[in-house]
């Protein structure tokens, strides 16, 4: 069942996020629960997105049409509690603890240990959603640092 997530893992950390949109599609479903885990990572991959285009606005591009495009698609191949879940992250709505940890990451400062009560409470969720939806975060955050890293070091 992890296979297909950590393949997703590998491409965005190789290749960026602009193409979440279609390799994706094979994450929707997957696994048991109200919120399968291949939705869950989705989700926390697409809030990461939202967000960080926000942050960032004309300096990071993921593919927002691509991303709308899989929730859309995702409607009749996941349960519809999921879908709408999925729906919202993708929308940059989303739990308490996840805007907490999004925010303070996205600041670089974490004077408090806020980061790790944000953490805490975000894997509170469900039995795994949580989990998954961090991984999805973390999987962003890296994806573009490691982008952002590449291309620094070939300029000129």
């Amino acid at each position: 069942m992890l296979s297909p997530i950590v393949g997703l893992m590998k491409h965005c950390l190789n290749g960026g996020l602009a193409e979440i949109g279609t390799k994706g599609r094979e994450l929707i479903g997957l696994g048991p629960g109200l919120t399968p885990c291949g939705d869950d990572f989705l989700g926390g991959l697409f809030f990461a997105t939202h967000w960080l285009q926000d942050a960032y606005p004309g300096e990071f591009h993921a593919g927002t049409k691509s991303i709308l495009d899989l929730a859309h698609w995702a409607r009749n191949r996941t349960n519809p509690i999921s879908h709408a879940i999925l729906n919202d992250l993708a929308m940059g709505q989303g739990p308490e603890p996840l805007h907490d940890l999004v925010r303070l990451l996205l600041k670089g400062v974490d004077y408090d240990g806020g980061v790790r009560e944000a953490v805490n409470r975000l894997l509170r969720i469900g039995h795994t959603t949580g989990w998954y939806i961090l991984a999805g975060v973390l999987t962003c955050l890296i994806s573009v640092n490691e982008k952002a890293n590449n291309s620094l070091a070939h300029r000129p």
